[in-house]
Order: structure tokens, then C-alpha cells, then sequence
């Protein structure tokens, strides 16, 4: 149930990180991101080429549950 001047969320992602490789090749995709659409929104995620919009897209496209609270 909704809280007077509550916005339902149809997303709510928290702390969503993402790490390729290890050691000297790993790579820090996406760090501690957090993100709330409520519904009616419009929303771009927009950034330089290889900063981790399509990695977030795929994450946030995941049907099971991931380590992630999403």
C-alpha cells in the first residue's frame, strides 16, 4: 500500500555493481549504483562510449533474482 504523496516505483535498484576481470586487468563497470523510476516517468541513461549503460540495461533486464537488490 502507497503512502499518502507516495509515487509507486516500477524500478528500484540498490548498490548495483558490476566488476570484469581481476587484478591488473579488472575493471570497475558499474560502482554502487542506485536508481528509482517511479511510474509515468521518462527516463535516458546517457553516457561516453564504455561507461556502463549497456551493463546496467542488462542487469537491470535480469528475470532472477541477482546479489543485487533490484
Amino acid at each position: 500500500m502507497l503512502l499518502e504523496g507516495e509515487e509507486m516505483k516500477i524500478i528500484k535498484a540498490i548498490g548495483i555493481n558490476k566488476t570484469y576481470g581481476n587484478g591488473e586487468n579488472k575493471v570497475e563497470a558499474l560502482k554502487n549504483i542506485n536508481l528509482d523510476i517511479k511510474k509515468g516517468e521518462f527516463v535516458a541513461i546517457v553516457g561516453a562510449s564504455g561507461s556502463g549503460k549497456s551493463t546496467l540495461l542488462h542487469i537491470l533486464g535480469r528475470r532472477k533474482k541477482s546479489k543485487d537488490n533490484i
